[in-house]
């Protein structure tokens, strides 16, 4: 099958674009308006973008009747939610969802259950078996993992990869 998103007809009965990206992680947005009122809402459209300043990006589409989501006015307004507001990008949409907004925050704190954390240190991923869009109504659960061994010992690189800034500038130890 070839398709060229909103320009040739797929002929499936459902769009299979957002199938294509998959799994994509569930981003928890919280925020709060100025009337103090909490808001939680899960977006699949998010992501992390760089790790030193840990920056994280979702982006959600104005309702069918061309009004901006909580989430993004709340982030805007007030400046934060366990982020702080950088910027907005906004996009043209197809109607009738109007543009899309694409809300950028610099992470100034996270949460992480004690009991996920395992022996060396790290976060153990499939205890907290976060969920995960897939396509159309579906989703998944992360309950399994492999690694991959990047060839080379180069500190700096596996520092990147793991995205520890601080470990990327210390010397080797000298035999």
């Amino acid at each position: 099958m070839y398709d060229e998103p909103g320009k040739t007809p797929h002929g499936l009965p459902h769009d299979p674009f957002k199938s294509c990206v998959v799994p994509r992680p569930i981003g928890w947005i919280s925020t709060v308006d100025a009337q103090d009122r909490h808001n939680l809402a899960p977006y699949s459209q998010f992501q992390n973008v760089t790790f030193d300043p840990p920056i994280v990006m979702f982006s959600a589409n104005q309702t069918t009747q061309g009004e901006r989501r909580d989430s993004l006015r709340n982030a805007e307004q007030m400046g934060q939610f366990e982020c702080e507001h950088l910027n907005t990008l906004r996009f043209p949409s197809t109607p009738p969802m109007g543009t899309v907004d694409m809300a950028f925050g610099r992470v100034v704190a996270i949460h992480i259950d004690d009991n996920a954390i395992d022996a060396q240190g790290r976060v153990d991923v499939l205890k907290l078996q976060p969920i995960a869009r897939m396509g159309y109504l579906d989703y998944t659960v992360v309950d399994n993992q492999f690694q991959v061994v990047i060839p080379g010992n180069s500190q700096a690189l596996l520092a990147g990869l793991e995205g520890s800034p601080e470990k990327a500038f210390k010397p080797s130890p000298q035999p």
